[in-house]
């Protein structure tokens, strides 16, 4: 299944096949698997390579065709928040590659010029803090107040 979107003088598709891309031909000389990382983001397997799923597919994405840096695909994906579960970037001979995924994604092929990032978990949020103990004994009901005089027209 693959659908067409117009992007401002660039070329956006959905996918949910299978590709062949890969194989093992090795990762991606100077890639930041090994130094830097995306605020946000990891590599799954903490080397660079193309993103899978738990069943070995690609699974879906949008693909944005040139354009230019990781981060401008990275920003595209914190943008759409829940939506976005992890990006590939791919940089080729004069070629640039932005995959938005929306399934999750596992680990990474060796594929070289392409690197996955998966978003990071925000940690959990903090514990709730324990209940407020019971109060001693029953409360002594507070006194009453003395009945007020008729008031005089």
């Amino acid at each position: 299944r693959r659908s067409r979107l117009d992007y401002p003088r660039k070329s956006m598709s959905l996918h949910s096949k299978a590709s062949n891309i890969g194989g093992n031909i090795g990762p991606h000389v100077g890639s930041r698997s090994h130094a830097g990382h995306l605020a946000g983001y990891h590599m799954p397997n903490g080397r660079a390579g193309g993103c899978r799923t738990v069943d070995k597919r690609v699974g879906t994405f949008e693909e944005m065709k040139w354009l230019t840096t990781e981060a401008t695909c990275a920003s595209l994906c914190t943008a759409r928040e829940q939506l976005c579960t992890a990006f590939e970037f791919a940089s080729l001979t004069g070629y640039t590659r932005c995959e938005i995924h929306t399934e999750a994604i596992s680990y990474t092929v060796p594929v070289n010029g392409y690197r996955c990032y998966v978003k990071t978990q925000p940690p959990p949020p903090p514990p709730l803090p324990p209940p407020l103990p019971p109060p001693p004994f029953p409360a002594v009901p507070p006194p009453h107040a003395p009945p007020r005089p008729p008031r005089v027209p």
